[in-house]
Parts: C-alpha cells; structure tokens; sequence
C-alpha cells in the first residue's frame, strides 16, 4: 500500500511538473519524508527526476529546438573546461 501512494503522489506530482515546467521534487519531499527513513529521501528524489527527465525527452523529442540545445551544450562545455584548467593550475601550484 505504501508503493501505491508514494507511486500515485509522484505520478501527479510530475504530471504537474511537467505542465508547469518543474517543481515536483518540492511537491515530493513532504510526501517521501513522511513515509521513508530521510537518509532514502535524497536518493528517491534523484532517480525521479532523472527518469522525468529522461520521459520529457522521449515525449517531447520532435519538439526540442536542438540548436538552442547545442547552444547552452557548447556554452556549458567551454566553462567547465576554463574550471578544469583553474583546478589544473592550482594544483601545479600545490594550492589546492
């Protein structure tokens, strides 16, 4: 019984979610705290929101504009590079 709650309150949760473009961890965490021990909490959370997003991809597929996607990829991409050459640096300069 308790898997049939907790599964009927995500599914709603990210059914809104998905309308209103997220916020279903928010809507979650009251209902996951009061039913789980709080060390399973973060993890639940986290596997929902990637199996949401994963489902949003699959669902919206033909409607994603995949240059703005490679835009914010490529953007991404170039700073995490500059972050990793910072931390290189760092330690070449024992720093860190």
């Amino acid at each position: 019984m308790l898997y049939v709650v907790i599964f009927a309150c995500s599914f709603i949760a990210f059914g809104i979610s998905v309308v209103c473009g997220g916020g279903a961890g928010l809507i979650l965490l009251s209902v996951l705290n009061r039913f789980l021990p709080v060390i399973q909490v973060p993890a639940v959370l986290s596997i929902g929101t990637s199996s949401s997003s994963f489902s949003r991809i699959v669902i919206f597929y033909k409607d994603i504009n995949w240059k703005i996607v490679r835009f914010f990829y490529r953007q991404r991409y170039q700073v995490y590079c500059w972050e990793v050459g910072c931390l290189h640096m760092l330690n070449l300069y024992g720093l860190n």
